[in-house]
């Protein structure tokens, strides 16, 4: 039994550190881990965590209640329960909600764990339920439910009572089939085809004809088979009925003419059209130039002085004369041609202490502001300059603060070099 909770805002409660990171991981994560809804909040929007712990009261009493009502075949009056409420807990990108509870129950010698869910918008991301052990020796998905489309946690229950899931959690299984232990309410699928599903209830294993929903697939399992939810990539969808010949950039009507039967694929949503393996917008189709794909924008260098420079653009591929400036040369770095310094020199600043670009050093004490480099006229380069300050620490100028400033096209970016006398 712990005695220590970490509670994590993302929906969450480790036991011996905090989870680092936002996004949820599918179990199993080889972690002791109790995750009623795993997902990416962020509370400075609206909603709030709390969590509070009982040994005595009413609330306590509703406790015995619920668990004597869920495992009625399990003697139990509760000494202690922690509960932890997530309300109306906003998404990161502050386009809905949601509301939950997981609430830990024990008498010390058997322990209980409650779900409870209330209003759940849907999440911008894919979320996670469920819980995992330390080297996920036992551990749950709660409706296979690595998805982006978990709504009805609410409706969905394995007490008979909506919004409300029991576990025990004292012991490793509640059912055995086939020398594997199961929780209560796991469910697994007898066949690679998945078409009857089983679950660990309070009688034992039952199993009933149900197949997979039409945007999940049949797939291996920690024990057997179960359906898994399909993943698609960004800007597309699951469809059942898929056409084999998906538009692209290049041929758009290829759906059209095709005559292969249609698959159960992932399609690109309406708007949008295969680029190079992605889902792109219909208007942001790059170019197929020389065997290779460039994106709308992107330009390339031709020849071997660089002679021709071609853009992408909506309606092909744009090619004009082009020439290397004077202190540049035509030539190949990290597999691409372009236009590259001839050389580099370094200029190089210490206390009090200057080296040029030439490599010419000297000592200056003056000025509060010095210019180390910048462009000159007559060059098309970008505008920079780069500076050192030195800004009085004090009003009487005993001290002073080093900084390095680099300016160009209305950004300034500086750097504290530290203090000098």
């Amino acid at each position: 039994m712990f005695f220590f909770f970490q509670l994590n805002v993302n929906g969450a409660l480790t036991f011996d550190s905090p989870w680092i990171g936002y996004m949820p991981w599918r179990f199993p994560v080889k972690r002791d881990i109790i995750a009623p809804f795993w997902a990416y909040f962020y509370t400075t929007f609206d909603g709030f965590v709390s969590y509070r712990g009982v040994t005595s009261g009413d609330i306590l009493n509703k406790t015995t209640q619920d668990i004597n009502q869920y495992f009625p075949d399990v003697p139990f009056n509760a000494t202690w329960a922690f509960i932890v409420t997530w309300y109306n807990v906003t998404y990161v990108n502050a386009t809905g909600t949601a509301t939950f509870q997981v609430v830990l129950i024990s008498n010390e010698e058997t322990s209980f764990m409650l779900m409870n869910y209330g209003r759940i918008d849907a999440p911008p991301y894919y979320v996670k339920a469920g819980y995992d052990t330390y080297g996920s020796v036992n551990y749950f998905n709660m409706l296979e439910s690595f998805s982006d489309n978990i709504t009805d946690l609410s409706n969905t229950t394995n007490t008979g009572i909506s919004g409300c899931w029991a576990f025990r959690t004292d012991v490793s299984h509640v059912c055995e089939t086939e020398g594997s232990f199961l929780q209560l309410g796991a469910s697994f699928w007898n066949d690679s085809s998945c078409l009857e599903m089983c679950t660990c209830t309070t009688s034992g294993v039952q199993c009933e004809a149900i197949s997979c929903s039409f945007d999940q697939m049949c797939q291996s399992a920690s024990f057997k088979y179960s359906c898994q939810d399909v993943v698609c990539p960004p800007n597309s969808h699951f469809d059942s009925q898929a056409t084999a010949c998906p538009a692209t950039c290049f041929d758009p009507l290829s759906p059209n003419n095709c005559t292969l039967a249609p698959i159960e694929n992932c399609t690109c949503d309406e708007g949008y059209v295969l680029a190079v393996g992605e889902c792109v917008p219909v208007q942001q189709c790059g170019c197929m130039f020389r065997e290779q794909y460039y994106s709308v924008g992107e330009t390339v260098l031709l020849g071997e002085d660089c002679g021709q420079q071609c853009i992408c653009n909506s309606s092909g591929m744009t090619c004009l004369d082009h020439s290397c400036n004077p202190q540049e040369v035509c030539s190949v770095q990290d597999g691409q041609i372009g236009c590259h310094p001839q050389g580099y020199l370094t200029c190089t600043v210490g206390e009090y202490v200057y080296r040029t670009f030439d490599g010419l050093g000297f000592q200056y004490e003056g000025a509060c502001g010095l210019i180390l480099t910048t462009v000159t006229s007559g060059t098309d380069l970008p505008n920079f300059v780069v500076s050192t300050q030195k800004v009085p620490n004090d009003p009487q100028g005993d001290g002073f603060t080093n900084i390095l400033k680099f300016e160009s096209n209305g950004t300034d970016v500086s750097v504290t070099l530290g203090d000098t006398s």
